[in-house]
């Protein structure tokens, strides 16, 4: 036991500041994400002209579709995005970013060691708080983008912050001012009134069961207490009315959970059960059980419940709701832990024994789940994209550049993530306002949520719908394709590919290892010195080789090895590889193999390049270099599904 109080204290704030440390390690530098762009430009175009846009002004469908109103309630936070990246370029965002995660996970710190009101202080408390708090920030990292639900986590940790405090004339003017500027960050606004009218019904519950228990003086605290809420309640609500982006905001929310066929597009895929065995089932856990002990144990309704639990369903109804249900979770779980330990023990020397044992094994517990926290270089594959192997970049800054340097204009169609790409000046590296007139607006981009339920349908039938395709292509006038490289055969951008190449009236002018570009020949026609690549097919070449037969093998050969001279990409790993599959299913292991190993030059760490280079050696019988090399591929990728394919069966046949 340790029996130095001070000691106990300065062991607390070491690991309170180790966390600090690491949370601003984990967080700053993390993946933009896709959808930072349009915030950007967003916030740039109301800076500039003093108004707040309610219909979409960077799309060229805009004007095609039936009146609809464009609810722009993320328009503050675009404003302060702009400011963050006007005055520090991309480190402004970053530091924008962290700033609010570190602000959001102090606020529930702090709300966790509110204890409740006449009780004395708990010795258990600050050290499970400091747990609950962690376990909160790791069970929420996946929503760490530099996005509005951001804020709005921020929000609701100070609404649950103030709903523990003193009852006071300006609690209540900071609970207006928090949902005016909520209501014109992001739609969770709505959250935020959801929350204080569930502690309203607790604080009104808990009045009830006070009053009939007899205790007068708490039981008329308490109603003062569930008024005092009310109104809370009341100006929050007056706030969203008055909010500019308050029309159309509730028919925003309602129709949000009810887009069928775009649960993957809008993230309301639900979170799967193996949530539970990570640090947000273990905050569920402690929540559940010490809740759970007190109503069976000291006979207490647990009125906390009616809190915990509706948030605590969330990510099962939607995985982007985890960050706001940590937030609610972590101060209800661990004054609810606190409680449970101290009743076990009291104030004895058992009961200090076991908050040293906590103290010191608060950390290593949390690291079980130091795994949760994973720095990306880059995003999941987008939506419909196949998974077996990792783009080299997760923007297509390579095909604008190209489309920009060879002055490539047009109606753009793109996957909705990569719009808000395109919209910010086409290029992410040119500085808002200094990238010159827009000359290619994208088909939609990342806030597709909030659009005409015609033009989102139009856009799904467009990547996936083979029977409608050409008549919303002729219809939307489209005129560029930029879609992601084809990954593998489930890839659902493969099908349109095709139906380019089946085309004759389409002509591929450029790729590289994350994109392909398709121009309309009227398009092409006018620039003499883009040249169309009309043999080769990346719907029937993609890195693991297509199922499709190709017509004339030797002319695509040819012009793949012309584009290595002209270095249509900002890499051609995708070329060798085309190569190589060309070579090999002809028949000519060891031609593959020599393209591979060209490749292998431009792209030492390629798995597709060393998983196909694997498999030309091994047919040749070079099987202790094909192991090797397969090994390889996995070191690099290990999720490379071809390459743990092949090593099964290799493993199988012993």
């Amino acid at each position: 036991m340790i029996k130095n109080e001070k000691t106990r204290w300065l062991i607390l704030c070491l690991y309170a500041g180790g966390f600090f440390i690491v949370a601003v390690f984990a967080t700053y530098g993390i993946f933009l994400g896709f959808y930072i762009w349009f915030h950007i430009k967003n916030g740039e175009l109301i800076v500039r002209n003093h108004h707040i846009p309610h219909v979409d002004p960077f799309l060229y469908t805009t004007g095609m579709l039936p009146p609809y109103h464009f609810s722009n309630y993320e328009w503050l936070f675009g404003v302060a995005t702009y400011w963050a990246y006007s005055l520090l370029g991309f480190t402004g965002i970053h530091l924008f970013r962290t700033a609010i995660i570190l602000l959001t996970f102090l606020v529930v710190g702090l709300t966790c060691l509110e204890k409740p009101q006449k009780a004395a202080p708990s010795p258990f408390l600050p050290f499970i708080a400091l747990a609950c708090t962690c376990l909160a920030f790791l069970a929420s990292y996946s929503r760490f983008e530099p996005r509005p639900q951001l804020v709005s986590a921020l929000f609701l940790s100070l609404y649950a912050f103030l709903t523990l405090q003193k009852r006071s004339p300006a609690r209540l003017v900071l609970f207006f001012i928090i949902a005016l500027a909520w209501a014109n960050c992001h739609i969770e606004a709505i959250t935020g009134i959801v929350f204080l009218a569930l502690v309203l019904i607790q604080a009104a519950l808990e009045w009830l069961l006070v009053k009939r228990a007899g205790g007068e003086e708490r039981a008329g605290e308490l109603k003062r207490e569930a008024l005092h809420r009310l109104l809370a309640l009341g100006l929050s609500l007056a706030a969203l009315v008055v909010s500019p982006p308050a029309k159309g905001l509730l028919q925003q929310a309602l129709e949000y959970h009810t887009r069928k066929g775009l649960s993957h597009v809008v993230e309301l895929n639900p979170a799967p059960l193996a949530i539970m065995a990570g640090p947000f089932g273990l905050l569920l856990f402690i929540g559940l059980v010490s809740l759970g002990w007190a109503f069976l144990c000291k006979r207490k309704t647990p009125v906390e419940l009616i809190v915990f639990v509706p948030f605590a369903l969330l990510p099962f109804v939607g995985m982007r709701h985890v960050l706001p249900a940590a937030v609610v979770m972590a101060p209800v779980a661990a004054r609810g832990a606190a409680a449970f330990l101290e009743s076990l023990g009291g104030r004895s020397s058992r009961a200090f024994r076991a908050v040293d044992t906590a103290l010191l094994l608060i950390i290593p517990a949390l690291l079980l789940y130091a795994g949760a926290i994973r720095i990306q270089a880059g995003p999941a594959p987008l939506p419909g994209a196949g998974s077996s192997c990792s783009p080299a970049s997760v923007y297509p800054d390579g095909a604008i550049r190209f489309l920009n340097g060879r002055d490539v204009r047009g109606n753009l169609f793109c996957p909705y993530e990569w719009g808000n790409f395109v919209i910010f000046y086409e290029n992410p590296y040119t500085p808002p306002g200094g990238g010159g007139p827009v000359h290619r607006k994208p088909f939609i981009d990342g806030m597709l949520q909030t659009y005409n339920a015609r033009l989102l349908q139009d856009y799904m039938s467009l990547l996936s719908g083979e029977g409608r395709r050409k008549d919303l292509i002729d219809h939307y006038n489209v005129e560029i394709f930029l879609i992601p490289y084809p990954q593998d055969s489930r890839d659902s951008f493969l099908s349109l590919a095709a139906h380019l190449d089946r085309d004759d009236d389409w002509g591929l002018i450029y790729w590289d290892d994350v994109s392909i570009v398709y121009a309309r020949s009227s398009i092409t026609a006018g620039i003499p010195s883009l040249r169309t690549y009309r043999h080769v097919s990346p719907a029937a070449l993609h890195v693991t080789g297509g199922s499709q037969a190709l017509a004339s093998p030797q002319d695509v050969l040819k012009e793949l090895e012309e584009s290595t001279r002209e270095s249509p990409g900002d890499r051609v790993v995708n070329t060798y590889v085309w190569m190589g599959i060309i070579l090999y299913g002809r028949g000519d292991v060891d031609g593959a193999i020599a393209v591979l190993e060209r490749g292998m030059k431009a792209s030492p760490d390629s798995p597709a390049i060393l998983y196909n280079l694997a498999v030309a050696c091994l047919k040749k019988g070079e099987a202790a270099r094909g192991l090797h090399l397969l090994e390889q591929s996995l070191k690099v990728s290990p999720r490379f599904a071809p390459a743990r394919e092949l090593k099964r069966k290799l493993q199988a046949r012993g």
